[in-house]
C-alpha cells in the first residue's frame, strides 16, 4: 500500500499522461487567458504542495503509532503482573482502533485532495490549451 501511495506522490511532479487539454467554453480572449495562467499555476502547485503535505502526515503518523503500539508491547511483555499486562493490552486495543480511525480519515482527505488536484490540473491543461489554439487563430474570434 505504501508504495502505491509513493507512486501516486511521484505523479504529482507532473500533469497526468492521460489528461489532455480541451477548449474552455466560453473561449476567453487571449488576454483573460494569460492573465489567468500563472493564478491557474498557482493553484496547481499549492494544491500539489497540500497533497504531498496530506501525504507525508499520513506516512509520519503511521510511524509514530508504530513506536507508540511497540511502546505499550513491550511494557506489557516487561511486566509479570496480570492485571498490568490486561491493562496494556486493553490500551493497545483502543490504540489500534483510534489509528484505524485517524488514518483512513486521512486517507479519505488524501484522495479528496487528490481529486481537486486533478481538476485543477485538468484546468491549467484545458487553459494553456486554449491559449495555443488562440496564439494559432489570432483572428478568429472569441465566442
Amino acid at each position: 500500500v505504501a508504495t502505491s501511495e509513493a507512486m501516486r506522490i511521484k505523479q504529482y511532479q507532473f500533469a497526468m499522461p492521460n489528461m489532455v487539454g480541451k477548449l474552455m467554453d466560453p473561449i476567453p480572449s487571449l488576454e483573460q487567458a494569460e492573465s489567468m495562467l500563472v493564478s491557474k499555476e498557482s493553484l496547481v502547485s499549492t494544491m500539489r504542495n497540500v497533497c504531498e503535505t496530506c501525504f507525508d502526515s499520513i506516512q509520519t503518523s503511521k510511524a509514530h503509532c508504530k513506536k507508540s503500539i511497540q511502546y505499550l508491547r513491550d511494557a506489557s511483555d516487561n511486566s509479570d503482573q496480570p492485571s498490568i499486562k490486561e491493562m496494556y493490552e486493553r490500551n493497545i486495543h483502543i490504540t489500534h482502533q483510534n489509528v484505524k480511525v485517524a488514518l483512513d480519515q486521512a486517507k479519505n482527505a488524501l484522495k479528496e485532495c487528490e481529486k481537486n488536484y486533478l481538476n485543477y490540473v485538468q484546468g491549467l491543461l484545458d487553459l494553456e490549451f486554449t491559449i495555443d489554439h488562440l496564439r494559432s487563430f489570432p483572428s478568429n474570434p472569441s465566442h
